[in-house]
C-alpha cells in the first residue's frame, strides 16, 4: 500500500507539473467561460459589439467567438458546449480561478482511475492486476492529455464508471431503490457531460434485465438531469431536445467505418499497451466474458461506444479524437487485464511456466507504461501542446492591457480565449466572412479610425494571406509563442 501511495502521489505531482488548467482554445474556453456564466447566475451573454460602424446590423457569427453560439435574435451568446463538466467547474472557478480548475482537473483524474480500480476488483480481478489496468489507463497519452486540461473526457469518463457500479449494485440489491436511483442520477450526469453517453442505458439493460424495480429507481434518479437537460436546451437553443452541436448529419456515414478501424489499430496498443490489445482480444473469445454480467455488460458498453463512435467523421482523423472512446477504455482495459487472469489463473497446470508467464506479462507492460508515460508523450508533442496553452491566456491578457471597447481585434483560434480573458475588447471572426466582405469590413474599420489589431496562429497568417487581402498595414506588435499580434497602421496614419 505504501508504494502505491507514493506513486499515486508522484504521478499526481506529474500530472501538476505538465496541467494547463486555462481557457485557450475551442473547448477549454468554451467549458470555463460556461462555468463562469453560471457562476455569475446566468447561462447566456450578450454579443460584445465594437462601438460606431453599424456592428449590430451584420450577420451575428462575424462576432461570435469559438465555443458559442447566437440566439435567433442575434443579440446574445449561448454555450455551445454541455451543461455537466462546467457545472462541476463553476463553484471551483468563482472561488479559486485557475488554481480551482486545476484542483477540481486533479480531483476528477485522480477519482476516475480510483473508480477504474473499483472496476477492475469488481469484475474479480486480483489488486494486482487491477492496479496494472489503472497504470495502463493513468499513462495512456489521451488520458493524460485530457487530464491535464479542463475537457470534459475525463469526467464523463468518471460518470460512466460510476454509474455501471451503482448498477451493479442495484442487481445485487434485488433492486433496491438506493443503488438504482444513484445510477439514474449518475447516467443522467453523463449524459449532461456528454449526450452520448446516454447509450449507457444499453449495458444497464444487460445489467438489470427484467427487474423492474431497477427501472424504476433508475427513471426516477434520471429525472431530474433529464428535466434539466430539456429546460436549458429550450432556454438556449429553442427546443426541448436541440443541443449547442446543431444538427450536423454530415460528420456521419457508413463510408467512416474502416478508416476509424484501420485507426484503432493503429493506436490500441498506444491507448492499452501491446499486451493489453492482445488481452482485449482473448477477452472476446473467452467463455466467462460471456457468462459473468458484469463483463458483459463492460463488453457491450465498449461495443455501444465504439460503434456509434465508427459512423462519426472525427474519430479516425487524429489520434486526439480517440477520446470520444475514452468512457469505455477502463472497460476494454478491465477485460483485458482478465482474460490474462483467467489464461494464466492458478487452476492451470504447469505452475513455472505460469509464473515465466505472468512475470513476462508485468515485465512487457510495465516497459510499455513507462513508453507511453514517457517516450511516446514526447513523440506526440503531448508537453508541448499543454505548454503552449498558456500561450492563449498572455497573448489575451496583453491585448486586454493594449486595446478597449472602442477597438477591434481579429481572430478565430484566439476568440474564445479574447472572450474569456479579454471580455470588454470586441473581436471578429475573419473565417466566417467572404474575401469580399473582409475587404469592406477592413475598409470602414479604417475609415471610421476604428484601432484595428489581429491576434493569429501562424498557420491562420498563411490561411488569410491565401485567400483574402493582407497588405503592409498590418504590422506586427508582439509575439507569444507561435501567437503573432498585429496593429493595423493604414497609410498616412502614425503608430500610437
Amino acid at each position: 500500500m505504501a508504494a502505491v501511495a507514493v506513486a499515486a502521489l508522484a504521478y499526481a505531482g506529474w500530472l501538476v507539473a505538465w496541467m494547463a488548467p486555462v481557457a485557450a482554445g475551442s473547448d477549454s474556453s468554451g467549458y470555463l467561460a460556461f462555468a463562469r456564466m453560471l457562476g455569475q447566475g446566468s447561462i447566456d451573454q450578450p454579443i460584445v459589439f465594437p462601438e460606431g460602424i453599424g456592428a449590430e446590423e451584420r450577420p451575428a457569427v462575424w462576432w461570435r467567438p469559438l465555443g458559442m453560439v447566437e440566439n435567433r435574435e442575434g443579440t446574445r451568446w449561448s454555450p455551445t458546449y454541455p451543461l455537466g463538466w462546467p457545472l462541476v467547474l463553476a463553484p471551483f472557478v468563482r472561488v479559486g480561478g485557475e488554481a480551482g480548475v486545476g484542483f477540481v482537473m486533479l480531483l476528477v483524474a485522480g477519482l476516475a482511475l480510483a473508480s477504474t480500480y473499483r472496476i477492475g476488483r469488481e469484475v474479480g480481478l486480483a489488486p494486482g492486476l487491477a492496479l496494472l489496468a489503472v497504470a495502463v489507463l493513468a499513462t495512456s497519452p489521451i488520458f493524460f492529455f485530457q487530464a491535464a486540461q479542463p475537457m470534459s473526457d475525463v469526467a464523463a469518463l468518471l460518470w460512466c464508471n460510476l454509474a455501471l457500479l451503482a448498477g451493479w449494485r442495484a442487481r445485487e440489491g434485488g433492486g433496491r431503490a438506493g443503488p438504482a436511483v444513484l445510477a439514474g442520477v449518475l447516467v443522467g450526469l453523463a449524459v449532461l457531460t456528454r449526450p452520448t453517453n446516454l447509450l449507457l442505458v444499453v449495458p444497464l439493460a444487460f445489467i438489470f434485465g427484467l427487474r423492474l424495480r431497477c427501472w424504476a429507481g433508475l427513471a426516477a434518479g434520471g429525472a431530474g438531469p433529464a428535466l434539466v437537460q430539456v429546460l436549458l436546451a429550450k432556454a438556449l437553443y429553442g427546443s426541448y431536445l436541440a443541443t449547442g452541436y446543431g444538427s450536423q448529419p454530415e460528420l456521419f456515414g457508413f463510408h467512416l467505418v474502416l478508416p476509424t478501424l484501420a485507426t484503432l489499430l493503429r493506436w490500441t496498443p498506444e491507448l492499452l499497451t501491446l499486451a493489453g490489445g492482445a488481452g482485449l482480444a482473448a477477452a472476446l473469445l473467452l467463455p466467462l466474458t460471456w457468462r459473468d454480467p458484469r463483463r458483459r455488460s463492460l463488453l457491450v458498453w465498449l461495443a455501444c461506444l465504439l460503434g456509434f463512435y465508427s459512423f462519426y467523421r472525427h474519430t479516425a482523423e487524429h489520434w486526439i479524437f480517440l477520446r470520444f472512446l475514452l468512457p469505455a477504455v477502463p472497460a476494454a482495459l478491465v477485460l483485458a487485464a482478465g482474460a490474462w487472469q483467467d489464461l494464466l489463473g492458478r487452476e492451470r497446470p504447469w505452475p513455472r511456466l505460469r509464473m515465466a508467464a505472468v512475470a513476462a506479462l508485468v515485465v512487457v507492460t510495465g516497459v510499455a507504461i513507462l513508453h507511453n508515460g514517457w517516450s511516446r508523450m514526447q513523440q506526440l508533442h503531448v508537453r508541448d501542446v499543454l505548454r503552449s496553452e498558456s500561450t492563449y491566456r498572455e497573448a489575451a491578457r496583453w491585448i486586454a492591457g493594449e486595446f478597449g471597447p472602442s477597438d477591434v481585434v481579429v481572430a478565430m483560434q484566439m476568440s474564445g480565449a479574447i472572450r474569456y480573458h479579454a471580455p470588454a475588447v470586441p473581436h471578429v471572426r475573419w473565417d466566417v466572412m467572404s474575401p469580399a466582405r473582409w475587404s469592406e469590413l477592413v475598409a470602414e474599420l479604417d475609415a471610421a479610425g476604428v484601432r484595428t489589431a489581429a491576434a493569429l496562429f501562424n498557420w491562420e497568417i498563411d490561411l488569410l494571406r491565401e485567400s483574402r487581402e493582407w497588405d503592409e498595414a498590418w504590422q506586427e506588435r508582439e509575439r507569444f509563442g507561435q501567437i503573432r499580434i498585429f496593429a493595423r497602421v493604414p497609410s498616412g496614419t502614425d503608430e500610437d
